[in-house]
């Protein structure tokens, strides 16, 4: 039988149980898709990340519990939490190659670790489909906006707490959703509901410059 260490790592936390957990598999090479799609089943989290060494850094790909997804950031943390942690990387700085969003850089400063991911643009709709605001259980939007992703804003926190998603009818979007709205007291407030994915964290958790 295979032997394959894992770790399991609270991203954005510095308490066990905290933050977001993911698991980390490293790999001597790549395994069959399959494989590792039973291997994220069994650790049941929301990501699971596997990165293979390479000359040029580390290939990276995350599986949820129900297929492979093209990007997620709190598992690419995690991942790269384990490399400087556990795997005695020599500079401050990681380079993963994806296969769906190129390249990703990790850069440490002391315990601060910084992720430069792609940004995607997004542009204003003004006629939402309908199975949009229905399925998040809404009758109006501040502004809905559209990318790779729909971005719903609302007018504050408690009306994204409030959202009761009906999970159904949003996959028939073929997008995922991020609900967000402006605060005083926190600088991100949002929801992000990924529908036949099972993906918690993506891309729409970000700081734009």
């Amino acid at each position: 039988m295979q032997e394959i260490q894992f770790y399991l790592v609270d991203a954005f936390s510095d308490k066990n149980f905290g933050g977001n957990a993911a698991a980390v598999c490293p790999l001597s090479e790549w395994l069959a898709d399959d494989v590792l799609l039973k291997m994220a089943q069994q650790h049941n989290q929301s990501e699971t990340a596997f990165f293979v060494r390479t000359d040029e850094g580390y290939e990276l790909r995350w599986f949820t519990t129900l297929a492979e997804i093209n990007l997620c950031g709190h598992a690419t943390l995690a991942a790269a939490h384990v490399i400087f942690e556990y795997l005695d990387h020599p500079s401050a700085t990681i380079l993963f190659s994806t296969r769906f969003v190129g390249e990703l850089r990790v850069t440490r400063n002391g315990d601060w670790l910084t992720l430069d991911f792609p940004a995607w643009s997004t542009s204003p709709v003004q006629n939402p489909p309908a199975d949009l605001l229905t399925g998040l259980g809404l009758e109006a939007a501040v502004e809905v906006r559209e990318g790779r992703d729909y971005l719903v804003v609302l007018a504050d926190r408690q009306q994204v707490e409030a959202v009761r998603p009906d999970m159904a009818r949003l996959r028939t979007l073929g997008k995922m959703i991020c609900v967000s709205a402006p605060d005083e007291e926190y600088d991100f407030v949002s929801r992000f509901f990924c529908p036949g994915e099972g993906g918690a964290g993506r891309s729409g958790h970000r700081l734009r410059p």
